[in-house]
C-alpha cells in the first residue's frame, strides 16, 4: 500500500507542507487534464501566485519528464523523479543553485509537491503491480486547474479594463492639450492654462505605465477640466445675451459719486473724488420712464480701451462709443465666468458704463485673478462704501499696458 509522506526530507516542516497534504488527501477523483494546458493557463495567472517567467520556464521543463499528455489518467500520482543534472541540461544549462530556487518557488506556491525518499533521492520502484515514485508530484496543476482558469479570466479582464482606461485618459489628454490653445481666442481665462499644465502632466504619468488608481484619478481630473472648459465655450442658453447692436434702454443709476483709483488695487483714500452726474430721465409718449446711460467718467474711451485693448479683440465688434463698450462687455462677460446674478449687481452699484470699466479692468489683468466674479463682487461693495475709483483703476490700466513686457 503506498504511502505518502509528510515531511520533507532535511527540511523543516511548515504550514506549506501540512496545507499540501491536507489537499492532496482531499482531491481525489479528479478529471485529467491536459499538462500543457495547465501550464498555460498558470502562465496567464502567474502574477497572482507570485511566480515568474522562469519559475515556469522550470515547471515546463519538470512537467516534460511526465510520459503522457494528460495529468491523472491513470490512478497513479503523476510524479517526476529527474536528477538534478538531467533537468539543469533540460533547461539549457541553467545552474544548478538557481534551478533549485525556482524549483523552491514552485513548492512555495501550492504548484508541484515534493514527495521525498527516506534519503531524499528521486527514484521510482516497482512492488508486484503497484508502483513507488518520489519526487516531484504534478497532483496540484491537475487539481487546481478551475482555480488557475477563474484567475487567468479575472486578470485578462482588468488588463482589458486597464488598457480601455488608458486609451481613454490618452484621448481626454489630447482634447484637453487642444483646448488649452484653442480656448483663449475664445474665452481669454487663466484656466487655460492649468489645463495646459494637466494634460502636460497627464503625458508624462502616461509614459510610466500608471497603474488603476493613478488613471481612474487622472480620468476624474481630466472629466472634471473638459466639462468646465465646455462650460465656457458653450456658455448655458440662460446666461446668452442680446446680441443686437442697439443701446441698453434699462439702467439704474449708481448713488452719489465714485471716487478714484491711484494704485492698482481698486482702493484710493487720498485721490479726490470725480463727480458723475446722474442721467437725465425722460418719458415716451406711453408714459414709460427709461432712464439713460449715466455720463462717462472724466477718462475718455480712448484711454479705456488703451488700457484694455482686449475689449475690441473679443468683444467681435468695433467700439466708438460708451454704448459699444456697454454691449462689448456684456459680450465678455460669460467669458469671464461671471455670473449674471453679479453682473446685475455690478449694474445696479455702478451703471452700466462703470460696470463695463471694471470689466475691461478684470480682462486685463485676468491671468492674475483667481476668481472674476468674485473680484467684481469686490469691487461693487467697494463702490457702494465710496472706496472704489474707476478713472485710477483705467490709469493704472495704462500704466501696466505700457511697461515693457521685460519688466511685467
Amino acid at each position: 500500500m503506498t504511502y505518502m509522506p509528510i515531511t520533507p526530507f532535511r527540511r523543516r516542516v511548515d504550514a506549506v507542507h501540512l496545507d499540501a497534504h491536507r489537499e492532496a488527501a482531499a482531491a481525489r477523483n479528479a478529471e485529467a487534464v491536459d499538462k500543457w494546458e495547465a501550464l498555460r493557463t498558470l502562465a496567464a495567472a502567474r502574477t497572482d501566485y507570485g511566480l515568474s517567467d522562469r519559475d515556469l520556464s522550470v515547471l515546463q521543463a519538470l512537467i516534460s519528464f511526465h510520459p503522457s499528455a494528460m495529468l491523472g489518467e491513470t490512478a497513479e500520482a503523476p510524479v517526476v523523479f529527474p536528477s538534478n543534472r538531467a533537468l539543469c541540461e533540460r533547461l539549457n544549462g541553467m545552474p544548478c543553485s538557481t534551478m533549485r530556487r525556482h524549483l523552491g518557488k514552485l513548492v512555495s506556491a501550492g504548484v508541484i509537491r515534493r514527495r521525498d525518499s527516506p534519503n531524499g533521492k528521486r527514484y521510482a520502484r516497482r512492488f508486484g503491480a503497484e508502483k513507488l515514485a518520489f519526487g516531484f508530484d504534478l497532483t496540484p496543476l491537475q487539481h487546481r486547474l478551475p482555480e488557475f482558469r477563474s484567475a487567468s479570466a479575472r486578470l485578462q479582464a482588468e488588463a482589458e479594463a486597464l488598457a480601455q482606461l488608458r486609451q481613454t485618459v490618452s484621448l481626454m489628454r489630447r482634447d484637453a492639450a487642444e483646448l488649452a490653445l484653442y480656448g483663449p481666442s475664445q474665452c481669454p481665462a487663466p484656466f487655460w492654462a492649468e489645463l495646459g499644465a494637466l494634460a502636460d502632466e497627464t503625458a508624462r504619468l502616461l509614459r510610466r505605465k500608471p497603474e488603476t488608481s493613478l488613471l481612474q484619478s487622472l480620468h476624474r481630473r481630466l472629466s472634471d477640466a473638459l466639462a468646465h472648459a465646455s462650460a465656457l465655450l458653450h456658455p448655458p442658453a440662460t446666461e446668452e445675451l442680446n446680441t443686437s447692436h442697439a443701446p441698453y434702454e434699462q439702467h439704474i443709476e449708481p448713488k452719489d459719486r465714485i471716487q478714484i483709483e491711484t494704485a492698482a488695487e481698486p482702493v484710493c483714500s487720498h485721490s479726490k473724488p470725480a463727480e458723475v452726474s446722474i442721467a437725465e430721465t425722460s418719458t415716451d409718449k406711453h408714459g414709460d420712464n427709461r432712464p439713460r446711460c449715466p455720463s462717462p467718467p472724466s477718462v475718455t474711451l480712448d484711454d479705456v480701451l488703451a488700457a484694455s485693448p482686449g475689449m475690441e479683440t473679443y468683444g467681435g465688434t468695433p467700439i466708438r462709443s460708451w454704448p459699444d463698450l456697454v454691449h462689448a462687455s456684456e459680450t465678455i462677460r460669460p467669458m469671464l465666468g461671471i455670473p449674471q446674478a453679479t453682473w446685475n449687481t455690478a449694474r445696479s452699484v455702478l451703471g452700466e458704463i462703470g460696470a463695463a470699466i471694471c470689466l475691461a479692468s478684470i480682462l486685463q489683468r485676468f491671468a492674475s485673478i483667481r476668481s472674476h466674479g468674485a473680484y467684481l463682487a469686490k469691487l461693487c461693495a467697494m463702490a457702494s462704501k465710496g472706496d472704489l475709483c474707476l478713472d485710477g483703476m483705467v490709469t493704472s490700466g495704462l500704466a501696466l499696458a505700457r511697461r515693457p513686457s521685460s519688466q511685467l
